[in-house]
């Protein structure tokens, strides 16, 4: 099958929506529930205050193959298995640990033919091989470990019940507290998981903040730094070692996954910048106007060759699995592969998901979500409330929660759709003109808008993670693009 390219786990940065981890307690998947008017707050531990991190090791329970189940594969970081949204939906969870690879220079002065022999032996090596664990490490704050459990549940009883808290309530505290560690994945798996009897294999890999650096500095690249890059990726000599080059360490671990663990569907919840992004980035740093267009168009072809080129060869054998893909924050418009490296064509089963929001009942596309032809498809993901630290929920927003909400309604069809194809078809057959899934096949309960309630205010966090670098195939030129 085709499938969409990995990145190097290497080159990742590690990104967050404003996470925690913590203790399992509460109601597995929220429902109708009145919880009486909030106590007078009890403060926590004196000794604990919010801020502070600490590391704790997490092993899982694993479950057989299940034919009769559907498994979902949720590619993330941050997650707490312990939360009770996850009890008896867990099927395994591991991390991908991968070496650094070096990147690869392009100094000026040197002869394209000497570039392009380097860049051959570069595109050629194999990666060091990445190593999978079972279970991860997880980041707690004491503060929300020790609360008291009638807190969290009158949090999050305001939260599902739309009802503002008193002025007492130390919110922005918990607030501090829920932003501090990494809990993306809860919210992502917990958006697959909520009242949905689906199996769950979570795998973490390491993301990063949006404009962290991934490097030393290096210097604004010229135009004609990138039309250099442009004209050795094609020539023939570099694209055929680029559409032959091996497969990526996180890529080995992915494929072999889905045949060990039967997947049906697959989650990722993050993505590159799109090509306007970039530019965008590099004008504001100071590097004044450079067109990134024609070298994003040219890379993303050699990409769909190279996954032409590794279905031919089976590599993907024995997976029959969708992809489900977030489409990006960046409020771009995206057609084709120059204006974002996910619209790479070829990836016949992939789907790349904007967001929508819920606006005077109506489903309306986000503000920052990317369109265009690329977007298949368009789901609820922005004021969702989902899962986050210490068994607490929070409000969050971005394509990371609608990708795993659309993902939730394709696990629905997934017994009746024998192949990937098939489901694919199955979930674009109900999108409107628009492309929006309908507002009825999302959980509309979870959002923070779907009645009559004062805006969400403090509670609301925006800030979905991107891989920021790209694939070690482009081999960006001084790693700035």
């Amino acid at each position: 099958m085709s499938t969409r390219p990995m990145r190097t786990p290497a080159r990742l940065l590690f990104a967050l929506a404003f996470g925690g981890i913590g203790a399992a307690c509460g109601n597995p998947d929220p429902g109708p529930i009145v919880f009486p008017p909030p106590p007078p707050p009890v403060p926590p531990r004196p000794s604990d205050t919010p801020g502070r991190k600490v590391t704790v090791p997490v092993t899982c329970p694993t479950k057989p193959v299940d034919s009769s189940r559907t498994r979902v594969m949720v590619v993330d970081s941050g997650f707490d298995p312990r939360h009770p949204i996850f009890e008896g939906k867990i099927a395994g969870c591991y991390r991908i640990d991968c070496p650094t690879f070096p990147s690869f220079s392009y100094p000026r002065g040197e002869s394209d033919d000497d570039t392009a022999a380097r860049l051959v032996a570069y595109l050629q090596e194999p990666e060091p091989a990445c190593t999978l664990t079972e279970g991860f490490d997880i980041e707690v704050d004491p503060y929300l470990e020790y609360m008291d459990p009638k807190l969290r549940d009158t949090w999050n009883g305001a939260l599902l019940g739309k009802r503002e808290l008193s002025a007492e309530w130390p919110v922005s505290s918990i607030l501090r507290a829920t932003a501090n560690a990494a809990y993306h994945g809860t919210a992502t798996a917990g958006a697959v998981a909520y009242q949905n009897d689906v199996d769950i294999v979570a795998v973490q890999i390491k993301l990063g903040l949006p404009g962290e650096p991934s490097g030393d500095p290096v210097p604004c690249p010229k135009q004609t730094d990138i039309d250099r890059h442009t004209r050795l990726l094609s020539r023939t000599d570099v694209s055929e070692a680029y559409v032959s080059s091996p497969l990526d360490g996180e890529e080995q671990i992915l494929i072999a996954l889905r045949q060990q663990q039967g997947i049906r569907i697959e989650n990722h919840s993050y993505g590159v910048p799109t090509t306007k992004e970039r530019q965008s980035k590099l004008f504001w740093a100071g590097c004044g106007f450079v067109s990134l267009a024609e070298d994003a168009r040219v890379q993303g072809e050699l990409e769909a060759a190279r996954l032409a080129n590794l279905t031919a060869r089976g590599v993907f054998d024995g997976t029959d699995v969708v992809i489900l893909q977030s489409g990006g924050n960046d409020g771009d418009p995206i057609d084709d592969v120059g204006d974002d490296f996910d619209c790479v064509p070829g990836q016949l089963h992939h789907l790349l998901v904007g967001s929508y929001e819920i606006y005077r009942e109506q489903a309306v596309r986000s503000g920052f979500s990317n369109f265009g032809n690329c977007v298949d498809a368009y789901a609820l993901g922005e004021s969702v409330i989902l899962p986050s630290a210490a068994g607490f929920y929070g409000v969050v927003s971005g394509t990371s929660f609608s990708s795993p909400l659309a993902t939730r309604y394709a696990s629905l069809l997934a017994g009746e759709s024998p192949t990937a194809a098939t489901l694919r078809e199955k979930v674009l057959s109900v999108i409107d003109e628009h492309r929006f899934l309908p507002l009825g096949l999302m959980p509309r309960e979870l959002s923070y808008h779907s009645s009559t309630t004062a805006d969400a205010g403090a509670h609301q966090t925006s800030l979905a993670p991107l891989r920021v670098d790209r694939p070690r195939r482009a081999a960006p030129i001084h790693g700035m693009f």
